[in-house]
């Protein structure tokens, strides 16, 4: 079974405390998995959670909409 995992290689379930996630950020990427798409809201509570110096809220939604195409197969 395989089980995805951040660049980091720690379980996405788990906070990688080198991507500074927090146990927000991990309930709404496994809550992604599940249904494979965030909302445009909980996209913007993840970008603030995740507190990324320099990401702004429209690079992260951009990165997680290409991350959701990306799971669902496409290109």
């Amino acid at each position: 079974m395989s089980r995805d995992v951040c660049e980091h290689f720690t379980p996405v379930d788990q906070p990688c405390d080198k991507c500074h996630a927090d146990e927000l950020t991990v309930a709404y990427m496994m809550g992604a998995q599940a249904r494979r798409r965030l909302t445009d809201a909980e996209i913007g509570e993840v970008w603030f959670a995740a507190k990324i110096p320099g990401l702004t809220e429209t690079q992260a939604r951009l990165l997680i909409r290409a991350a959701e195409r990306r799971l669902a197969g496409e290109k």
